[in-house]
């Protein structure tokens, strides 16, 4: 069932501040007649370039997204559709205290239940005595260096690869990674030193994963961390 309040926004333009983006898109919604209630820019690297509003009065959401369906926002053509939920600020002018707290806890436990089933879903399949084996598709600089124990793992077909080398480059990321079935793509961040590695599935991360994670080394640099980005 879709939000009667909060529109879901993608395709932003990920080179702009947050600031600037809440400033410029409630301009936008007032300009077309249109009070926002909440503007909330993603900032979380795996979501950037998304942002969800709510309006301040019911209006007919249909008639907003074809108003201002394409509408440029810093060169790049807003993608707008009716979000899945209302945003908390929404909730909290429908709802009184106490079922808005109420609301808040269900929807902590249905999170903590959803990672917890995906979690168990993962240690099954995974055979109880599978060694790490070695990989014969990395070369010695990028041996595994492997853990005595093993956390579990919750697969997302994005992983982040964290604490690089400075000096690496996105072609060396890639070549770690393009040997692998289902490999997509990696976006370099490298001022923060990490980068994005996408894969076409949950299945080909998570059996890439397996060779590699969750420690490296990668250009004589031994703490090189692979992990699933949280959903």
């Amino acid at each position: 069932m879709n939000s009667a309040h909060t529109l879901y926004i993608r395709n932003l333009n990920e080179k702009v501040g947050l600031k600037n983006l809440r400033k410029e898109i409630a301009k936008i919604f007032l300009e077309h007649g249109y009070q926002t209630l909440a503007i909330y820019v993603c900032k979380n690297l795996k979501l950037k370039g998304q942002a969800f509003v709510s309006m301040r009065d019911s209006v007919d959401l249909d008639q907003v997204i074809e108003k201002l369906q394409t509408k440029l926002l810093y060169g790049k053509p807003m993608i707008l559709q009716h979000a899945k939920t209302d945003a908390d600020l929404v909730f909290k002018q429908k709802l009184s205290e106490e079922e808005f707290d109420k609301l808040v806890q269900e929807r902590r436990r249905t999170r903590q239940q959803r990672r917890k089933q995906k979690t168990e879903e993962i240690s099954k399949k995974r055979p109880r005595d599978e060694g790490p084996g070695e990989n014969e598709h990395v070369s010695a600089k990028h041996k595994k260096l492997v853990t005595n124990k093993e956390e579990p793992v919750v697969p997302n077909k994005m992983m982040i690869l964290t604490k690089l080398p400075e000096d690496i480059t996105k072609e060396e990321i890639v070549s770690i990674f393009d040997k692998f079935g289902g490999f997509f793509k990696v976006n370099h961040v490298k001022v923060r030193k990490l980068a994005l590695v996408e894969f076409q599935n949950e299945q080909a991360a998570l059996e890439c994963y397996k060779r590699l994670g969750p420690k490296l080394e990668i250009k004589e640099k031994p703490d090189c961390l692979l992990t699933f980005a949280k959903n």
